[in-house]
C-alpha cells in the first residue's frame, strides 16, 4: 500500500514537474481544460464535504490530472494550465500533501538512501557533459551518457528549454 501511494504521489508531482517546466505562452483559456478544471473543483469539494471522501476526492484529481496532462501534449502552456496548478495545489494543501517543491520529491529518496549508487553531483554533471555533447552534434556521447544514466534508474528528458532528469520507479 505504501508502494502504491508513493507510485500515486510520483504521479501528481510529474504533473507539477511538468507545468512548472513549461513555459506559459498562450495567455488565453483553454476552453476544455476551463470546463474541466470548474467541474473538479466542484466535485472534489463535493467530495470533502460527504464525510471528508478523500478516496472520491483523490480519483477526482487523477481524473484531473490526466486531462492536465491531455492539454499540455494539444495546446502546451495556456493561462489554464497555469489556473490548473493552484487548484492542484490547493487541493493538496487542504489534505495536507504535496508539501514538497516537484523537484525535491522526485529525487529526494532514492539518492538520499543512495539507493542509486550515484550522487546528485555526478548526475548533473553529466546532462552538463550530455547537453554540451548535444550542442556539439556529437549524438554517440549524448546517447551513450543518457543509457549510462539509465542504468543507474536516471530518465533523462529532452525538453525546449533543456533536459531534465527524474528517477525511474
Amino acid at each position: 500500500n505504501l508502494d502504491d501511494a508513493e507510485a500515486s504521489l510520483q504521479r501528481i508531482y510529474l504533473t507539477i514537474q511538468r507545468i512548472n517546466n513549461i513555459k506559459i505562452v498562450k495567455v488565453n483559456q483553454d476552453r476544455n481544460l476551463k470546463r474541466f478544471l470548474d467541474i473538479f473543483r466542484d466535485e472534489w469539494k463535493k467530495a470533502m464535504l460527504d464525510d471528508f471522501n478523500t478516496a472520491g476526492a483523490l480519483g477526482y484529481l487523477f481524473e484531473f490530472i490526466r486531462y492536465v496532462n491531455k492539454a499540455i501534449d494539444t495546446d502546451g502552456g495556456t493561462a489554464t494550465v497555469d489556473d490548473s496548478l493552484s487548484e492542484i495545489l490547493r487541493f493538496g494543501n487542504t489534505l495536507g500533501i504535496l508539501e514538497l517543491d516537484a523537484e525535491q520529491f522526485l529525487k529526494r529518496d532514492k539518492l538520499i538512501n543512495n539507493e542509486m549508487q550515484i550522487a546528485e553531483e555526478e548526475i548533473v554533471q553529466l546532462i552538463e557533459e550530455r547537453n554540451k555533447a548535444r550542442a556539439d552534434k556529437n549524438w554517440q556521447k549524448s546517447d551513450d551518457i543518457r543509457d549510462y544514466l539509465n542504468s543507474k534508474g536516471i530518465l533523462v528528458e529532452d525538453t525546449p528549454d533543456g533536459s531534465i532528469w527524474r528517477i525511474k520507479t
